[in-house]
């Protein structure tokens, strides 16, 4: 087995469930009255943004869905690397970047969100750099 990928397979799909679980959650919950009054005031306050009018909802809004797509598409983005060519070692730097976004998402995570994002993506940064561990200790048996 191919420990290496197994690590960063597991890493993209923690990213993709994220991102899954994010646009679903924030399309499909049910509002509490508190939310609902707190959805309204949103939609009050309106905001110039660069020649623009909008709403402090309907920026959180599109900001919070195209956070949730961009964290689908970057755990989707990873899977297809790893489908480019099967037998190719997965590049370092790859590798370092995708150990640098996690960790700094699951830092994000903790200081900002609840429980299922801090897991995941904690779980994202463990299968990253269990990936580039199982690398170089593959690497060192071989030479």
């Amino acid at each position: 087995m191919n420990y290496t990928k197994l690590g960063y397979k597991i890493g993209s799909w923690a990213f993709i469930i994220v991102g899954t679980g994010h646009i679903l959650t924030d399309q499909l919950s049910p509002k509490t009255p508190d939310q609902h009054q707190s959805i309204q005031t949103m939609k009050g306050f309106a905001i110039q943004l660069m020649g623009t009018e909008t709403t402090i909802f309907s920026f959180h809004q599109g900001f919070s869905l195209m956070m949730g797509l961009l964290l689908f598409s970057y755990g989707l983005l990873n899977l297809m690397i790893l489908s480019i060519n099967k037998e190719v070692n997965l590049p370092t730097n790859i590798l370092v970047l995708n150990i640098m976004v996690s960790v700094t998402c699951a830092i994000l995570s903790f200081m900002y969100f609840f429980i299922v994002p801090i897991a995941l993506m904690s779980v994202a940064f463990l299968g990253f750099t269990f990936s580039i561990l199982k690398r170089n200790t593959t690497k060192q048996m071989a030479v």
